[in-house]
């Protein structure tokens, strides 16, 4: 039965519904960012027939590396012909990015349809359903209809339960887990504040799994790993350790994402050894797998182990990914570490917004800065108050860089993207840590100011021979501090390249214009 008679069949009495437009689904959504009982989304997944279940599920969850864990499996599912949806946070321009069907996000024309269908369940159902519900149906709808191999959700909310458990996975995977700020709990009781919030999430995480779900996670902390290993014992699940690739990523992605890349890698060969039934063909004695838990009426979809990864010594397992594979993996991953330009200037984007984060950014721009030695190293940072402390983040940027920082401009955040709600973080405390810090910093009313305060600063004559002869170098620009400084960014750059006549000569800089 299709989705659409499958809503029209649990519907008594429907409710007059007025389809919404993309601009008014938008506006709802960015409006109802707040936490729901978890009743909302089992009413919800009821009324379409509980897709939930009909899924072949995997859960991504904890506080770091779920988009990078995602980005690889949709990387190595892809190069195995097993169709993949995936629905994960944030998004930076259009909410259509957290959705993904073999690793391409949606439509405007899908989104509108899928938005409005469940628009129409909750009216109908009188619920008062947050985004997050609203968007997790609407994944599941998307995944049904396209016949997904997998369906990967990544799980954001460690606190409270968060829609996406409605699923019960055959595959749950923590990245790593880290303590949570002072904004994330402010809202929990005294009594449990008391208890590390590691603990918590792992209680969280794990009381969602289902019966022998299969439990991997890459997190390098060995009291949290006993921990998840008890927890899902306790709970009739299946504890796998992560492990290590046959081949290492390109520099520096392998420092900085390899052992999310690995984790993807062991999620696969779980997978494929415990959902997949091997058989043998006379045609090329290849190694092909069929899937045992095939989507009701979908076709069955068969996977091929090339030659090389069989040639391979190092390879001890048919189900992990060749060296040739690794070798030539796509690592851009938007706004992650993300390098958009490369001229004089590079822009590096990154929307890292806690200390964890800081630190895995700042340890790529120290390797690039071993393989490129750039001629200076700024900063342009714009955050959300509770998230990290302003001071802490000076001072780590001083550690990792001493008096290689050229400038660092800050500037409050004004607006909300999605759920990344809340003020700017406090400008002028991370103005006085700067001063501290023996850093030049300066603080900006937007985002196009700071830019121009960087290339100022950038241009400034050097009194140092040294630097006068240093032309071939690059200047490294990082853009970081939250999703809401990117998307403005990307905002930005997006009306540079639709709109001829706009320029940046105000800038004082017209490398900035080149540079976009």
């Amino acid at each position: 039965m299709s989705i659409k008679n499958l809503i029209q069949q649990t519907q008594n009495d429907p409710l007059p519904y007025a389809e919404k437009q993309y601009q008014e689904i938008i506006k709802y959504l960015d409006d109802n960012w707040h936490n729901t009982p978890h009743q909302v989304i089992q009413a919800l997944n009821q009324a379409l027939g509980n897709l939930s279940l009909k899924l072949s599920s995997i859960i991504i969850a904890g506080t770091n590396g779920k988009s990078t864990t995602i980005h690889y499996l949709e990387e190595i599912l892809g190069s195995k012909n097993i169709a993949v949806g995936s629905f994960s946070s944030p998004h930076f321009i259009s909410y259509n990015e957290r959705f993904k069907i073999n690793g391409q996000a949606i439509s405007d024309e899908e989104f509108i349809q899928l938005a409005n269908q469940v628009l129409q369940i909750t009216k109908n159902l009188n619920l008062k359903a947050s985004s997050k519900d609203i968007l997790t149906a609407m994944a599941l709808i998307l995944f049904t209809e396209k016949k997904v191999e997998l369906a990967i959700f990544a799980q954001d909310d460690l606190i409270n339960k968060d829609p996406v458990s409605i699923c019960s996975p055959i595959i749950l995977a923590i990245p790593k887990i880290t303590e949570l700020d002072t904004k994330q709990t402010s809202d929990l009781k005294d009594s449990v504040i008391e208890t590390s919030s590691i603990d918590l999430i792992i209680d969280n995480i794990i009381n969602n799994i289902a019966k022998k779900t299969y439990v991997i996670s890459s997190d390098q902390n060995k009291l949290s790993l006993k921990t998840i290993a008890e927890k899902t014992k306790q709970k009739n699940g299946v504890w796998t350790m992560s492990i290590r690739k046959v081949a290492p990523l390109s520099y520096p992605f392998e420092q900085l994402s390899g052992r999310y890349a690995a984790l993807a890698d062991r999620i696969v060969q779980t997978y494929t050894e415990q959902y997949c039934q091997k058989e043998s063909t006379s045609k090329d004695n290849a190694n092909v797998f069929k899937a045992s838990r095939p989507l009701k009426n979908s076709k069955m979809i068969y996977y091929k182990i090339t030659d090389d990864s069989l040639k391979n010594k190092k390879i001890k397992n048919l189900h992990l990914s060749s060296i040739d594979f690794w070798k030539s993996i796509n690592n851009n991953i938007p706004n992650k570490f993300q390098a958009i330009t490369k001229d004089d200037t590079s822009v590096l984007l990154d929307c890292a917004d806690n200390i964890d984060d800081f630190n895995n950014l700042f340890l790529g721009i120290r390797l690039l800065n071993y393989k490129n030695n750039f001629k200076s190293i700024s900063f342009i940072v714009g955050g959300i108050k509770g998230r990290y402390s302003p001071e802490g983040l000076i001072k780590l940027m001083r550690s990792y860089f001493k008096k290689n920082i050229q400038i660092v401009g800050l500037l409050p955040i004004s607006n909300e993207i999605g759920e990344e709600k809340g003020t700017s973080f406090n400008i002028k405390e991370a103005m006085n840590a700067a001063v501290a810090a023996k850093i030049k910093a300066v603080e900006s009313q937007d985002l196009i100011s700071a830019i121009n305060s960087v290339f100022q600063s950038i241009n400034e004559p050097k009194q140092s021979s040294a630097n006068l002869s240093d032309n071939n170098q690059e200047n490294l620009i990082v853009i970081t501090g939250s999703q809401a400084i990117i998307s403005q960014y990307l905002e930005l750059q997006k009306k540079i390249e639709s709109t001829p006549s706009y320029n940046l000569k105000k800038l004082n800089n017209q490398m900035i214009s080149d540079n976009l």
